[in-house]
């Protein structure tokens, strides 16, 4: 039936139709009494039926071969294509919350207006633990204890320490539902330095010069750009930040130090590609917006946000002098990885923002989140 059968034939079909033919011919043939063919036709036949049976076998197990052969890679529009998550009562929604890409305005949005009657009575959420290093341990805790309201949003805690303290509760990864947004990388470097040499990273109070969440940098008489980036320890910070956090091939704070550096770019790129939500700094509006479009039940009280600075950050209101050319061309170098995760959000971006605008009636088209009170709300309208 597969290569008589009707439709229309395909290349493999047609491949394989002379041989067919001549093999009728051959039964035809041999329907026919041996005694009105002379003896050396009939060998010739035989010869002749056996070399097409045996092509004919020959194609048959190509095809087989090829219907056993694995699917291919997923294609581009499988990961970047968009379509609302409804979540269940099993899911876990998690903030992949990268130091220094805005993600205070982000996390405090979330906890205000995320509605989690999915997995309680309660539709408000709690802003949940606080960990910037080696998180398993803080993580698996709150993973046993956390009720009402499974939204993790507030903790400096890489994918790996989810995936690690979800695993260590019995809770299946297939039930973790990651938010990520990313940043320029020489712009997130820039502020994660500034952010540390004028102390103020919040858990260790106003004066705690050089304490970062996950590494020191301490001495105040080498406190330039450069000397930070010849700190070992501050490798943490100045380099790559964004494809570790989402590589997860080790704890939060951990440099991976793998020769490999295709494998650590692959796995962040497999997370962010995972990631329900994917948003950028530099498009933000546009992020919210997707996000808002992503979660309609749960984010229905999102119309609007407030720009939120960090607590501390008020403390510094003049903008750092712009880095000379050599040093923002040794930030690109230590940041290749950033830069070329980076590029891929946008990708992801821009792809899922297209996909979700076809997805509105055209009365919903133009909905954005716009700048008010100069620029601290953005209000959707």
């Amino acid at each position: 039936g597969w290569l008589f059968g009707g439709g229309r034939p395909t290349p493999k079909r047609s491949a394989l139709l002379p041989a067919a033919l001549v093999l009728v011919v051959v039964v035809v043939v041999w329907l026919f009494p041996r005694g009105a063919m002379e003896e050396e036709e009939v060998r010739e036949l035989r010869q002749l039926a056996q070399r097409q049976n045996a092509s004919i076998d020959a194609l048959v197990g190509a095809l087989r071969a090829e219907r056993r052969r694995p699917p291919p890679p997923a294609s581009s529009s499988s990961f970047s294509s968009w379509r609302p998550v409804r979540l269940g009562r099993e899911d876990w929604v998690i903030y992949l919350r990268i130091q220094k890409t805005g993600s205070q305005t982000l996390w405090l949005t979330l906890v205000d207006v995320f509605d989690g009657s999915v997995w309680g009575s309660s539709s408000r959420c709690a802003k949940g633990p606080f960990c910037g290093f080696r998180c398993d341990g803080v993580l698996a805790e709150a993973y046993r204890t956390q009720r009402g309201c499974q939204l993790f949003v507030r903790a400096h805690a890489n994918v790996y320490d989810h995936r690690r303290a979800a695993e260590l509760n019995g809770i299946p990864g297939r039930n973790l539902r990651f938010l990520a947004v990313l940043r320029d990388p020489v712009k997130r470097a820039l502020s994660e330095h500034e952010h540390v040499t004028k102390g103020l990273v919040a858990q260790f109070g106003p004066h705690a010069f050089g304490k970062a969440w996950d590494y020191d940098f301490t001495d105040r008489r080498a406190a330039s750009l450069e000397d930070w980036l010849n700190c070992p320890l501050c490798e943490i910070g100045a380099s790559n930040r964004q494809t570790r956090f989402l590589a997860g091939l080790a704890t939060t704070g951990v440099v991976e130090h793998a020769n490999d550096t295709r494998r650590l770019l692959d796995a962040a790129l497999a997370t962010l590609r995972a990631c329900d939500f994917v948003g950028v700094l530099e498009e933000f509006p546009e992020s919210m917006l997707l996000l808002r479009e992503t979660f309609p039940t749960h984010l229905k009280r999102f119309t609007s946000y407030a720009v939120s600075l960090h607590p501390k950050g008020q403390q510094s209101p003049k903008k750092p002098p712009v880095p000379p050319p050599p040093v923002l061309d040794r930030l690109r170098d230590m940041n290749a990885l950033d830069l070329e995760l980076y590029d891929a959000a946008v990708d992801i971006l821009h792809r899922r923002w297209a996909s979700m605008l076809a997805s509105l009636p055209p009365e919903r088209r133009d909905l954005r989140f716009r700048p008010r009170h100069g620029g601290t709300r953005y209000v959707l309208s």
